[in-house]
């Protein structure tokens, strides 16, 4: 009786200590969770080594960390920033520097905009909001826009001789605008502020630089006539360059003419011929009379 409830005593202990040990050996042989792999920017890279991009389906988030750990800034993201998937990929290698640009090119034209607060924070906007409320920079001179990839900005330009609304008629009828671009009139300046990404203000600024000229001015010179009939020379100038060629009223020649009134022929010249008149008599009572021949 006492060696049956040893081993009874012995097999339930065993049965603890397998049942104890199967819950370790199940977690120690389990297969680690799948983790998705995203491309990373290796802290060791340095200035001038390459940069491979690789998102043929990515989200806008992945592109941001990367971007954020390439550039080494700091973003403020906007709220409403999913979206459909991005594609930004080239086909070798890149310099830090083109890939920062190429980045910043394909969210802008996904509808996502960049606008810096300082030299290490920058805000990514969604596609709805807008991005002048956030204060795009603005500039004054063509050498100061950036010159690195596609950003948005504003630049206030100067007229000399259009008025504003014809300097916004003008591009509007060349460069077609982006949704975020505006072109904001300022008549009391005579200039106007556009608000657009760097290669459309660029454009901009030489289409102005051809159109923002003086305008033709007409004016009226007298010539004098030393030998030819005014008349004459209204004829032939009118055949040689396609005018009517009125008649100019010719200058009476001849100092003692008088002007003549109307539309009539002149009055006809009456001849003279010498003729013989009695003298009339002298107030000198002793004076003969004489006779003119």
């Amino acid at each position: 009786m006492t060696s049956s409830r040893r081993l009874l005593a012995g097999f339930l202990t065993a049965l603890a200590l397998t049942a104890f040990a199967n819950p370790l050996q199940s977690q120690e042989t389990a297969p680690p969770l799948a983790v998705p792999q995203t491309q990373e920017y290796p802290a060791s890279l340095k200035k001038d080594d390459p940069v491979t991009l690789n998102f043929p389906h990515a989200s806008v988030v992945d592109i941001l960390t990367f971007y954020e750990q390439l550039t080494g800034k700091k973003l403020i993201r906007d709220s409403n920033l999913q979206g459909p998937e991005l594609s930004v990929s080239a086909p070798g290698p890149l310099s830090r520097k083109d890939a920062v640009s190429l980045i910043e090119s394909s969210l802008l034209l996904n509808g996502y905009t960049l606008v810096p607060v300082d030299a290490a924070t920058v805000k990514i906007l969604g596609p709805s909001r807008p991005p002048r409320s956030e204060g795009l920079p603005l500039y004054v001179e063509e050498s100061q826009l950036p010159a690195d990839g596609d950003k948005l900005v504003s630049f206030y330009k100067p007229l000399r001789f259009l008025s504003p609304g014809e300097a916004v008629q003008v591009i509007d009828g060349v460069i077609q605008r982006n949704a975020y671009g505006s072109i904001a009139p300022v008549p009391n300046t005579s200039a106007i502020v556009i608000t657009e990404k760097t290669p459309v203000i660029r454009k901009a600024l030489a289409l102005l630089e051809i159109v923002d000229q003086a305008p033709s001015q007409i004016i009226t010179e007298f010539i004098p006539l030393q030998r030819a009939s005014a008349d004459k020379v209204v004829e032939t100038l009118g055949q040689m360059f396609g005018g009517g060629g009125g008649a100019v009223p010719a200058a009476p020649q001849g100092g003692g003419g008088q002007q003549q009134q109307g539309g009539g022929a002149p009055p006809s010249r009456r001849e003279e011929r010498p003729t013989c008149w009695p003298a009339r008599p002298s107030s000198s009572p002793t004076s003969e009379p004489t006779v003119s021949s």
